[in-house]
């Protein structure tokens, strides 16, 4: 197996990556120092030291929104994903279909091996 080659830390600093990297610790700065004073870009609700975050990027990917939690922004990217896999003619798999029947059926309060009541043992 060849050696692995190693970027230097210059290399590594001109990357797209390195950038957002550097917005993103300038926003969690912001966070810190003002605790429940910065919302979420996508539900508005406030953002707290320690809470799962991500930057969320424009729609164009040329710019950011600001920062989102982890859930609206990872939530909305499926949903743009999914858009565009059913513009294409995608369909579920039967796997696929019975996930999403029982994610529905768990989330409806149905009665589940898991959670249903047990009869008493005397």
């Amino acid at each position: 197996m060849p050696a692995r080659v190693r970027r230097s830390r210059r290399a590594n600093r001109d990357t797209d990556t390195y950038a957002h990297k550097r917005a993103r610790r300038a926003w969690l700065a912001k966070v810190a120092a003002n605790p429940g004073g910065i919302c979420c870009v996508r539900c508005g609700r406030p953002l707290y030291p320690g809470m799962l975050v991500d930057l969320d990027h424009t729609d164009d990917r040329r710019g950011y929104l600001g920062l989102s939690c982890r859930s609206c922004n990872r939530r909305d990217g499926q949903r743009k994903t999914t858009a565009i896999l059913k513009a294409k003619g995608w369909q579920p798999t039967a796997r696929q279909l019975a996930a999403i029947r029982a994610k529905a059926w768990r989330q409806a309060g149905a009665a589940t091996p898991a959670n249903r009541r047990q009869p008493p043992r005397w």
